[in-house]
């Protein structure tokens, strides 16, 4: 029988799952989903801990068997002399390996894949050219066509972040949760990338309703309020046209009523943290969307970290991530396709027009953050 391990030997590949596991779980609480498998500093931290693990375990080890050497002999000695030669060849060669390599040598194997995987994440990331001119670059159809693929990439790992947030007890997502809580992130994102309210350190009172024009110009791309004739580059339009042909399709509420809803819901008696809904409200959200909002803003940063300079393109990754959740099958078949649609246009519409809860405010709620619907900021053009 061919030995491949002794003694502690396969603590070689269990420090590699050890440590995957350990760096796994930790970046999940701290970042989210997928950040383990979209980044390469956790591998390579796997890499090199598990390497030091194998030599510093090994070298202690191979000090133990130099003290415990003489009571060794005398336990060999002591053996059978029949199997002296069987005996001989059990006992011959490294005591602590895998594949014959002493543990404290698999450190190398560890320390060499991790500079493999350096170098080979530094080739990767390289940017493409075209062969054959040293002016040569890549077409605006393959940029656009990595774009998207990171556009859809980031939106995923949103996606994750909002689903993770919208699990009960149970482990189960309600579609209204989940729905209202990605219209909330798309809202706020929105209000962000208007830039006219800094969204983390403004002195407002949460839950003010604000009118901006910049918003309106997000969300439609023009005055236009027909939605067929909106921009296929603006909020409302990107989900128009991602979920067109979609058993949604022939199901959007009229965006004259969004926005009349809206205007016309200032002053009555919702409570802090709601927007005016139209739809029956059974199908009203439990979480308050302003309030998903900020909970999930950290893991969102994360999520969004490598665009983080580019607001618009921030708003562009949530409304993808807005359509992925419609697409949802667990989702999908809960909520009627109008219901679903109204609650995600009014939500979005307006949490982008409601002042966003801040670090400040979050521990002190005031009487007028509860009272906050009903006051309304005017952002005048710029």
């Amino acid at each position: 029988m061919i030995v491949v391990h002794r003694g502690a030997g396969m603590l070689a590949p269990g420090f590699g799952l050890l440590f995957a596991l350990l760096i796994n779980v930790l970046t999940f609480r701290i970042f989210g989903f997928s950040y383990y498998e979209d980044h390469k500093w956790p591998k390579l931290t796997v890499l090199v801990m598990a390497g030091l693990a194998c030599l510093v375990v090994g070298i202690l080890i191979k000090r133990k068997r130099k003290r415990d050497a003489p009571l060794e002999e005398q336990a060999i000695n002591s053996l059978n002399p029949k199997f002296k030669t069987a005996n001989l060849i059990a006992f011959s060669g490294p005591r602590d390996h895998l594949m014959y390599i002493p543990l404290q040598y698999w450190s190398i194997v560890y320390f060499g894949a991790a500079i493999i995987y350096v170098l080979l994440g530094t080739s990767a990331t390289r940017p493409l050219t075209i062969v054959g001119n040293s002016n040569s670059h890549l077409s605006a159809a393959t940029r656009d066509e990595l774009r998207d693929e990171e556009a859809e990439r980031i939106a995923r790992k949103v996606k994750d972040v909002v689903l993770a947030h919208c699990k009960d007890r149970r482990g189960l997502i309600q579609a209204k949760e989940a729905l209202a809580a990605m219209a909330a992130v798309v809202g706020e994102r929105c209000m962000e990338a208007a830039g006219e309210i800094p969204v983390r350190t403004h002195d407002l009172t949460p839950g003010q309703r604000v009118f901006s024009d910049k918003v309106n110009v997000l969300l439609t791309g023009d005055e236009a309020l027909d939605l067929a004739e909106i921009s296929a580059y603006s909020v409302f339009g990107t989900i128009r046209d991602q979920l067109g042909g979609t058993k949604l399709d022939n199901h959007f509420p009229k965006l004259e009523d969004v926005f009349q809803g809206f205007a016309g819901g200032i002053g009555k008696p919702e409570d802090w943290g709601k927007v005016p809904l139209s739809i029956p409200e059974r199908y009203w959200p439990e979480k308050l969307p302003l309030r998903v909002a900020f909970d999930t803003r950290k893991k969102i940063d994360a999520a969004v970290q490598s665009i983080s300079p580019n607001k618009a393109r921030i708003l562009q990754v949530c409304t993808l991530a807005m359509v992925m959740m419609f697409k949802e099958e667990r989702l999908s078949d809960q909520l009627d396709p109008a219901v679903a649609l109204t609650l995600t246009f009014e939500t979005i519409n307006g949490i982008a027009k409601t002042v966003p809860m801040s670090n400040k405010a979050i521990d002190k709620p005031t009487q007028a953050m509860l009272e906050a619907h009903r006051q309304v900021l005017r952002m005048e053009p710029r």
